[in-house]
């Protein structure tokens, strides 16, 4: 499910896309915990950290956001590309606990690491970052991703955009802007 995303829309500037698929997600082996999530990805930009010396941005889409976030405050990217934020607890315990007759936001919500609270990561960020916002985004509505936005200290551009959660092509127009907006965050 990777893609070249954003290295694609930087206008003939040379980058690479490595996409992390920590245990059990993304079809690879191992327990589905979210505890190893965090860890994963903390190993993850610390080992490309002391490997390169070229600026890392690190990227997160849907729930990925929640580790893009946990990356930005721990240190270590250049910046961040983060969208449709998914603040987890806050979805779990609000918006989905009327599905689930409160369970999840008695079992569910509770269960989300502390280190993967997207709002309080972006209190602790300092590096750039963009947010693309899907107006239509029913999973993770755009009031719950402004809460996440509004928290985060770093520079932070917000791009909004047309779509669903998931939507995989934007419109020209969109596409254009998102173009623009990465180069210039990446160029800052």
């Amino acid at each position: 499910m990777a893609t070249l995303d954003p290295a694609d829309r930087l206008g003939g500037r040379s980058a690479e896309v490595w996409t992390l698929n920590p245990p059990a997600f993304g079809g690879t082996t191992g327990p589905a915990e979210l505890d190893r999530y965090a860890d994963c990805v903390l190993a993850a930009l610390d080992y490309l950290c002391a490997q390169v010396n070229v600026p890392i941005w690190v990227c997160g889409k849907s729930i990925g956001t929640s580790a893009a976030l946990l990356a930005a405050a721990h240190g270590g990217p250049a910046g961040v590309v983060l969208r449709n934020v998914m603040p987890l607890h806050d979805l779990l315990e609000q918006r989905y606990a009327w599905r689930t007759a409160g369970l999840s936001a008695l079992v569910l919500a509770p269960a989300v690491p502390s280190r993967l609270d997207c709002t309080a990561n972006a209190r602790k960020a300092q590096v750039p970052a963009l947010f693309v916002v899907s107006r239509d985004d029913q999973v993770s509505p755009p009031s719950y991703q402004r809460r996440v936005i509004d928290a985060y200290r770093g520079p932070a551009t917000v791009l909004e955009v047309g779509g669903g959660h998931d939507e995989r092509h934007l419109t020209a127009n969109d596409e254009v802007a998102y173009g623009k907006a990465l180069r210039s965050l990446i160029a800052g």
